[in-house]
């Protein structure tokens, strides 16, 4: 009753570990875009610290991005090389 082999098994984990990844940075992206709707912080950050957030934003919502799918494809590729 052995159905999957152990690099197959590794290959599973390390794919659901590349989508928990894009997760926590879906969940990040959107509570950082709610910050970035409030009124108040619109009108309080005129002066150009706005572009601070968002481009921090934008490396940590990339970096998150292509680090998750990189080892979710990862994993998706060994999975089919241990068949």
């Amino acid at each position: 009753m052995n159905f999957l082999a152990e690099g197959q098994l590794t290959a599973i984990i390390i794919f659901f570990v590349g989508i928990f990844i894009m997760t926590l940075c879906s969940k990040y992206e959107r509570k950082v875009n709610d910050k970035l709707r409030d009124p108040k912080l619109k009108y309080a950050m005129i002066d150009g610290a706005k572009d601070d957030i968002v481009k921090q934003r934008n490396l940590v919502g990339n970096i998150l991005s292509i680090l998750g799918g990189v080892i979710a494809l990862f994993g998706f590729v060994t999975f089919f090389l241990n068949l």
